[in-house]
């Protein structure tokens, strides 16, 4: 019975420390966000009329999160359909980003204006730079 408690105890302390990770990981994109895309994209990700696209409730953003990496690392210059709406602005290219920088940058955009997405990693981040 100690073990099992034990046990608990453990997987209850592993996930909080999780947890404490992705709640510093949001914290630091959010700064990221505010110096990096909310002039274009808006505090609240409700992008500027048919210029830049909104990034709450966007379907672009939650359908590939490889692509939406790459678009921050590399730029955007076509355009993109953003919830059925063509946007013709360019996005520039943010590579100076550290694989950590775009961990916690990925991880606020999957994680605001009502959505609960995933922790994005330095790992992940390096695993699907190219």
């Amino acid at each position: 019975m100690r073990f099992i408690f034990g046990l608990v105890g453990i997987v209850f302390l592993i996930s909080c420390t999780q947890n404490a990770e992705k709640d510093l990981a949001i914290a630091n994109g959010l700064r990221l966000y505010q110096q990096h895309c909310m002039g274009c994209h808006g505090e609240k990700g409700e992008g500027q009329g048919l210029l830049y696209p909104p990034l709450a409730k966007s379907d672009y953003l939650l359908e590939d999160s490889i692509r939406t990496l790459k678009g921050i690392i590399y730029g955007m210059h076509d355009p993109i359909l953003v919830n059925g709406q063509t946007y013709r602005g360019i996005m520039p290219a943010e590579h100076q980003l550290t694989d950590v920088e775009l961990g916690y940058l990925m991880t606020f955009l999957y994680n605001s204006w009502g959505r609960t997405g995933g922790h994005f990693t330095s790992d992940w981040v390096g695993n699907h730079r190219k």
